[in-house]
Parts: C-alpha cells; sequence; structure tokens
C-alpha cells in the first residue's frame, strides 16, 4: 500500500466492520508500540478496495493527550513507526532507506524553521519545533532501534494467519 494524504482513519476513534477488519488482517502486530497502525490499516483497507468515510450522526468520544511531554513522547513514538512502515515501502520499490536521510532530516530543522517562520509567522514557530523535532528524532531512532536492528521483522497480521500474513 501507499502512503495516505488525508484519506485514513484514526484509530483512537474509530467504528469498522469486523468482516473488513479481519480481511485486511486486523492491526499489524510487528509495529513499534505507539502510532501510524491505523495509517497502515487504513492503506490496507483503500488497496482492497473499501471506502474510509465518516458516519453521519456517529459519536465517538476521544480523551486528548495533556500535557506538553506527553504529547511529545507519543509524537516521537509515532517517528518510530513510521520510520519502520517508511523502510518497508522503501524496500518494496528497491530503495531500501539510508540512515543518513534521517540526519539529514534533523540537520534540516533549523533551515525548515526559518521557513516555517517566514511562511506562517513567529507565533507558531514554538510549537513547530518542538513537534518536528521530536518526529524526527523519533524516526531516526525508530530506523535504528526497529529497522537496522531487524527488530520490527516481517508484518504480523493477526487475521491472516495462513493467508499471506505473518504468524
Amino acid at each position: 500500500p501507499g502512503i495516505l494524504h488525508g484519506r485514513g482513519i484514526l484509530s483512537g476513534n474509530v467504528a469498522v466492520r469486523r468482516e473488513l477488519f479481519e480481511a485486511v488482517g486486523g492491526f499489524d502486530e510487528s509495529l513499534p508500540p505507539y502510532g501510524v497502525e491505523d495509517s497502515d490499516l487504513s492503506a490496507r483497507f483503500l488497496a482492497a478496495g473499501h471506502t474510509i468515510a465518516p458516519h453521519p450522526g456517529l459519536v465517538l468520544y476521544f480523551r486528548e493527550t495533556t500535557g506538553l511531554k506527553a504529547k511529545l513522547r507519543k509524537i516521537h513514538s509515532s517517528g518510530q513507526a513510521e520510520a519502520v512502515l517508511w523502510s518497508r515501502g522503501h524496500e518494496a520499490q528497491g530503495t531500501p532507506l539510508a540512515e543518513s536521510q534521517f540526519v539529514v532530516a534533523l540537520a534540516a530543522l533549523p533551515a525548515d524553521a526559518v521557513r516555517t517562520a517566514r511562511a506562517r509567522g513567529l507565533r507558531s514557530l514554538p510549537k513547530w519545533i518542538l513537534r518536528e523535532a521530536a518526529v524526527r528524532a523519533g524516526r531516526w531512532r525508530g530506523y535504528r532501534r526497529w529497522v537496522k536492528t531487524g527488530k520490527a521483522g516481517e508484518p504480523r497480521l493477526p487475521f491472516l494467519d495462513g493467508r499471506g500474513g505473518a504468524a
């Protein structure tokens, strides 16, 4: 499956018919503990020809993460999982990720911050820098911890065991 651009689900708030969830394999259990499992699931739903859409009138409740430290920890963890998904996508295309890509992204943060300040104004900059630093550092750590070591391994889709998914 490809990269999603705003067409996915957020699994903190989702209702899915069980037979569809099982048909695409469910959540990939090989991913790091937090983040992007919903993007991966969304990509598999779309690749299988299903539609992702809001349901009119459906009410779901969500408890937002509070506190800067907790939010940054989640963003960092999500970045680790992104590195695993990116790696798998690149491998499928025959262009493996290189660690230097993550180092370059971190090194580019100051220049990107200047561009962001010019485009959005200085007021948004502190929040943007914190978020970007957390996610970029998370991606690099995810590459080193999960991809480079092989810890993530192959996707493990529990409902496809015996039908194309890893056990």
